[in-house]
This record gives C-alpha cells, sequence and structure tokens, in this order.
C-alpha cells in the first residue's frame, strides 16, 4: 500500500505539472477525436508496459545510460532491475501515457468543485465514421513524435528526478547502505534514458500506429 501511495504521488506531481505541454496539438492533429487519442494512448501505455516492452527500452537505454554513470554505480550489473522498476512508475497506468494527459486537449473535461474528471464518450452520439474508424495513420504518428519529444525536456527530467526523491523510490527499492548510490543514479537513470527514449520514435512509432493501433491511411 505504501509504494502505491508514493507512486500515485509521484505520477500526479509529474504528469499534472509537465505533460500538460506535451498534449499542445501539432498543425495536422485536427481529425483527432477523444476516442481515437485514447485508443493510442491505452495500447501505447499498455506496450511500454509489457515484458517486451521493457525489455527492449531497456536494451535501447543501456549504452547511453551506463556511458554515462561511474563506475562505482556498476551500471551493467543494475541497469536491469533498476529501469524495470523506473518503468513501472513512469509507464504506469497513471503515467506518461495516460489518456488525461496524453488528450487533454482533445478529450472534453467537465469540474466538479476542484476535482477535473474526462467526460465519457458516449457512443451512440458518435457517427458511424467515427465508430468505423481509427485514427489516421498521420494522426497517430504525429501525436506521439510530439508526446516524446517532451521525454527530454530539461524541467520535465528536473521535475521527475526531484519528485521520485520525495516519493521516496530509493527508500522504497534499494537498501539503507545503498541509498545515496541510488539517489546518484536517479540523477543519470531518468534524464539521460528518457533523453534517449524521446529519439526512439523512428524504431516503433510508425510500426505500431499500423500493427497495434490499426490506423488508416
Amino acid at each position: 500500500e505504501n509504494k502505491m501511495l508514493t507512486k500515485i504521488f509521484f505520477v500526479s506531481c509529474l504528469f499534472t505539472l509537465g505533460l500538460t505541454a506535451s498534449t499542445t496539438s501539432p498543425s495536422g492533429l485536427q481529425g483527432l477525436n477523444c476516442k481515437d487519442c485514447k485508443l493510442i494512448a491505452n495500447v501505447v501505455g499498455s506496450l511500454f508496459r509489457s515484458e517486451g516492452g521493457i525489455n527492449a527500452s531497456t536494451e535501447y537505454v543501456r549504452k547511453p545510460v551506463c556511458d554515462a554513470m561511474p563506475a562505482e554505480l556498476e551500471c551493467e550489473k543494475n541497469i536491469g532491475w533498476f529501469w524495470r522498476v523506473l518503468s513501472t512508475w513512469i509507464f504506469s497506468t497513471e503515467g506518461w501515457f495516460a489518456p488525461k494527459y496524453f488528450c487533454m486537449d482533445v478529450c472534453p473535461v467537465t469540474k466538479t468543485s476542484d476535482i477535473e474528471t474526462e467526460n465519457e464518450i458516449d457512443v451512440d452520439s458518435e457517427s458511424d465514421k467515427e465508430r468505423r474508424s481509427g485514427p489516421s495513420c498521420k494522426d497517430c504518428s504525429q501525436r506521439l513524435f510530439a508526446n516524446i519529444a517532451f521525454m527530454s525536456h530539461k524541467d520535465i527530467l528536473d521535475e521527475a528526478v526531484d519528485n521520485l526523491k520525495k516519493a521516496k523510490f530509493c527508500e522504497t527499492y534499494a537498501e539503507t547502505k545503498d541509498l545515496e548510490k541510488c539517489n546518484k543514479a536517479l540523477e543519470i537513470v531518468v534524464p539521460v534514458g528518457l533523453t534517449a527514449l524521446s529519439k526512439s520514435g523512428d524504431l516503433w512509432i510508425e510500426f505500431t500506429c499500423e500493427k497495434d493501433i490499426k490506423c488508416s491511411n
């Protein structure tokens, strides 16, 4: 329960502050509706949280992270478990690809007192065209490229490291004798790893839009 509370603290602090900017719709996305945007967010989030996704991202970030890591932190020995745990936080269902952040600009929001919640989509009110077709491949890829570009923004990365420390990430997962090393590792793994992922889109975005999201040309 404590782990869950600290994880919720982390993702709420980071993503309500940092990712609102990443949902600004680039030119050419006027056709992306709320339903299609949520589909993209949910599919990609699930892929990043999957065993295959975590393994692939671990191998992708391994070299840049370990090249930046001092020898005493034993990167090759620790990057596997460290990135795996980080991924469960950063890409949780309330994390980077959560629809409420990823689709903030295209999904309507109602405000009840001080709590903002996404409106549920009324399927019956959707046009036949919207029900039959998913997002266009152009809209899907542009949305994802625009979103992951923010993984390299210094303000977001600094806030991510700060919030992981506030949420006691290292106290949760590292032994007491290794807390200092763990916090030093956070300061390297988060910015270097996410910056690397921000440049990874050419390897997976178009393929994912076509194969997993079933976009239309």
